[in-house]
């Protein structure tokens, strides 16, 4: 069976060409609600960067901030590396975060939190790496149904990847050690914000 790695690393190629002419405005549009934390932000984290469409915006909202981004396919990092930008870019899986606790003001996961086959383990991960009170972004340029319904009709390891209703990704941030949670289950995008606590202890 096919692996996540051998699935992105052959998506990789073709993955730009399938986007949508709107997609970087409305990245633009999601990005820019949250002109405060950038301003505030000294390291951010892209998490499952793919061809890294979030690098050449993010400078220009967190002009201070030194950016990382990673990603599980080395073919999709390769494609990354052609965006403007000159952020590290590391091999890793978004389960096994390669930082040291406390690291990042905010770690972004941009299309990929359907893809942790383990999303409570993540969260936790997540959170181990955010400083406290740091801020979680997990977001979307399109709804939770358009995202999930691609991936039923996919032949593959995603084929049963979703993103979570908004009552459940509430749950799995509170289980997680998050407060201050937003989740925005739009029409046209997907949205959830959450900060690390400094002092709550996640349920385990």
């Amino acid at each position: 069976m096919q692996t996540y790695q051998e699935f992105f690393d052959d998506l990789a190629i073709r993955w730009d060409s399938m986007q949508s002419p709107e997609r970087i405005r409305r990245l633009q549009y999601l990005l820019a609600q949250f002109e405060q934390l950038w301003q505030n932000a000294r390291t951010i984290l892209d998490v499952g960067t793919g061809t890294g469409a979030l690098l050449p915006l993010l400078p220009t909202y967190a002009p201070n901030a030194k950016i990382v981004a990673m990603d599980l396919s080395p073919e999709m990092l390769s494609r990354a590396k052609s965006r403007p930008g000159s952020a590290p870019l590391l091999q890793a899986n978004g389960l096994q975060l390669p930082f040291a606790t406390d690291t990042f003001s905010v770690a972004i996961c941009h299309a990929v939190f359907p893809h942790f086959s383990d999303k409570p383990a993540a969260l936790l991960d997540l959170r181990r790496v955010l400083v406290p009170g740091g801020t979680l972004l997990i977001l979307h340029e399109i709804s939770r149904e358009q995202v999930n319904t691609i991936h039923r009709r996919v032949q593959g390891p995603i084929n049963s990847d979703r993103v979570p209703l908004a009552d459940e990704m509430r749950s799995l941030l509170v289980a997680a050690g998050f407060e201050e949670i937003l989740v925005e289950d739009a029409t046209d995008h997907y949205l959830a914000v959450a900060k690390k606590s400094a002092d709550k202890v996640p349920v385990t």
